[in-house]
């Protein structure tokens, strides 16, 4: 069984990089904004929690399961200025396929005045990003669940649109003896189908490897990410030389806790190293690439609530709402 396992990942991760495309630009990045409360709190990009709503599978698809059908999660953003985001998921239990999800992502950037070169007022126009995923998952052996999933992207700025398609792909490890789970994944691998302006950009493409568990005796549940795991160097604008070795190790982690106070109630804290390098500034305490929240649940209903700092760009808050339909 050791064996299959270690083929399955290997074999998993050589597909992920093979299909990653690799360049000095990069498009469609709204693709990696954490799509819920929970992911957005626990440093943004965790690959490996069991227990979440079905908006896990766009950063894992292999999270879908018979647990999560009939659920349905919602999620809205405010984020700098008239900056609006959306987000709807689902999940179904089809017999002889798997769990079925859906989910869209919809960004409104707001209204822009547009300023000819003399510096003349022609009016407004407005921004907008979307992405359809439709994801599926099975189980492969008692304690492993694999994940495919693909996303539609249509982009519109003034003029210029944009269309692409970008897949992903999850493996979940549930050891429940231990109480611990082990995630890997990769999302946005793909291309532009038609670009904005003729030149081909790539997509935010990202490999991760996590690992969450309970403390025997605390009820705390820590989660652990290693993101940008394709590549090694993990500069900022901030840099003035390049990272050194220990500086780039810690860029590639995201760390999260989760107290579990009661069936109905968790706290949540995490932090996102990489975040806070590239955002903070010197000139005070900052707290970029932190982000705290709550989950309360009251009945069939779960409310989840996050707030990020993004240092002196502000804060994102993230209100999320899932139930069973």
């Amino acid at each position: 069984m050791k064996k299959t396992v270690f083929t399955l990942i290997s074999l998993f991760i050589l597909t992920s990089i093979t299909f990653a495309q690799h360049g000095p630009q990069s498009t469609y990045r709204f693709l990696n904004i954490p799509v819920s409360a929970k992911a957005a709190t626990l440093g943004g990009s965790p690959v490996s929690l069991l227990y979440s709503d079905p908006s896990q599978m766009h950063v894992n698809p292999a999270f879908l399961s018979p647990s999560s059908s009939g659920e349905l999660a919602v999620s809205y953003v405010s984020f700098l200025s008239e900056v609006d985001m959306a987000f709807a998921s689902g999940a179904y239990q089809l017999k002889e396929i798997g769990t079925v999800g859906i989910g869209l992502r919809y960004f409104n950037y707001g209204q822009f005045d547009r300023i000819d070169a003399a510096g003349n007022n022609d009016g407004q126009f407005s921004a907008s990003d979307m992405a359809l995923k439709v994801a599926f998952s099975r189980k492969y052996l008692d304690f492993i669940r694999y994940g495919l999933g693909v996303d539609i992207v249509y982009s519109s700025y003034e003029t210029f649109r944009s269309t692409g398609v970008a897949f992903s792909g999850g493996l979940l490890l549930d050891f429940a003896e231990q109480d611990m789970s082990i995630g890997l994944s990769f999302i946005n691998a793909g291309k532009q189908l038609s670009t904005y302006n003729g030149v081909q950009e790539s997509l935010p493409f990202d490999l991760r490897l996590g690992v969450s568990r309970k403390l025997l005796y605390l009820p705390l549940r820590i989660t652990a990410t290693a993101h940008s795991l394709h590549r090694w160097e993990m500069t900022t604008p901030n840099d003035i030389e390049p990272p050194n070795i220990f500086t780039n190790f810690f860029r590639h982690l995201a760390i999260g806790g989760e107290f579990l106070f009661s069936n109905n109630f968790h706290f949540r804290l995490g932090y996102n190293q990489y975040l806070h390098d590239e955002l903070k500034t010197d000139q005070r305490i900052d707290f970029a690439g932190f982000g705290l929240g709550v989950a309360i649940k009251v009945k069939s209903i779960s409310i989840d609530f996050s707030r990020n700092s993004y240092s002196e760009m502000g804060q994102m808050f993230q209100f999320g709402l899932s139930t069973k339909f």
